[in-house]
């Protein structure tokens, strides 16, 4: 019997997810989404792809956690990027004239507000989600120890793998790190203490390697097929003429995020490690207001 009922229950999300696939998502398809056993991952992929209707509020959200949601998946449905646009909840409440008025930002307490106070008598504003963790230290600081050693062309994607690399950042929510190379940096001994390209290159690579997905990009005969705002990284005041430097874009590739140069030719190690954290610094701000490492549709070009 209650096999049944779950085929039942099922069914009927077919069918409500196929009738407004091209709405934004109600609280009571992410309840039903949780009780029929979706996994985070993918309820988050469908409201980054259909956006929100509503913020949640502190009694929909234990509701939620009482149907299985963990406190990652909680935090990121707070992320102000997934509501939906004004027009679209229009367009919603014109088709389902029923939907119950949107309730203001204002008087939505965070779920550790409403767990405080039960039943709070003022409206409370609601809290931004908390910073993400550092997710650029442990790289940097690795990468200053990181053994002598050959870069090889397989340590980061190519331009002529760009959908693949594009699919990785955006299933991982990282950005992409584009960097600019010459043929003559791979298969040679390098260490991130020392000054020159090829050593510079295998200091990007150590930093980097975890917190973004990388694509080499070839100075011989690639620089004119790069995206718009990797191109617009490439040609920016830092880069300063000298390779490899690098474009990290968000994970669709229609944002400049930041260029990070590499200190020059004569540039050492120390010299990169200021330089590579003045850039990370700017990479975890933007991802703190971008936490699927899109771009806002609106968005404009951090520098």
């Amino acid at each position: 019997m209650k096999r049944l009922a779950l085929a039942l229950l099922s069914l009927g999300l077919l069918g409500l997810s196929t009738a407004a696939a091209a709405d934004p998502m109600s609280f009571q398809e992410l309840s039903l989404l949780l009780r029929t056993g979706e996994t985070p991952q993918s309820i988050l992929d469908e409201a980054v792809r259909r956006k929100l209707l509503l913020p949640l509020t502190a009694e929909q959200e234990a509701t939620l956690r009482s149907a299985g949601a963990s406190q990652d998946l909680l935090t990121a449905l707070h992320t102000p990027e997934l509501l939906a646009s004004r027009d679209a909840v229009a367009l919603y409440r014109s088709r389902h004239p029923a939907t119950p008025p949107p309730v203001p930002a204002a008087s939505i307490p965070s779920a550790q507000q409403a767990v405080a106070s039960p039943a709070p008598t003022a409206a409370t504003p609601a809290r931004p989600p908390a910073p993400l963790p550092d997710l650029f230290t442990n790289g940097l600081e690795t990468a200053k120890n990181a053994p002598v050693g050959a870069v090889r062309m397989t340590y980061a994607f190519h331009l002529d793998q760009l959908e693949t690399a594009k699919a990785k950042a955006q299933r991982e929510h990282k950005p992409l790190g584009f960097i600019m190379v010459w043929n003559q940096f791979f298969n040679t001994r390098a260490s991130t203490r020392l000054s020159g390209g090829t050593n510079s290159l295998l200091h990007f690579c150590e930093a980097f390697k975890d917190s973004l997905v990388l694509v080499f990009v070839h100075h011989e005969n690639e620089l004119d097929k790069v995206p718009r705002a990797v191109a617009a990284g490439f040609q920016g005041p830092d880069e300063g003429g000298w390779a490899p430097n690098m474009a990290v874009v968000d994970a669709t590739v229609s944002q400049l995020i930041v260029e990070i140069p590499c200190a020059g030719p004569n540039g050492g190690g120390a010299e990169r490690d200021a330089v590579f954290k003045a850039g990370a610094a700017k990479i975890q701000a933007w991802m703190n207001t971008h936490r699927t490492a899109t771009a806002a549709p609106a968005g404009s070009v951090a520098r």
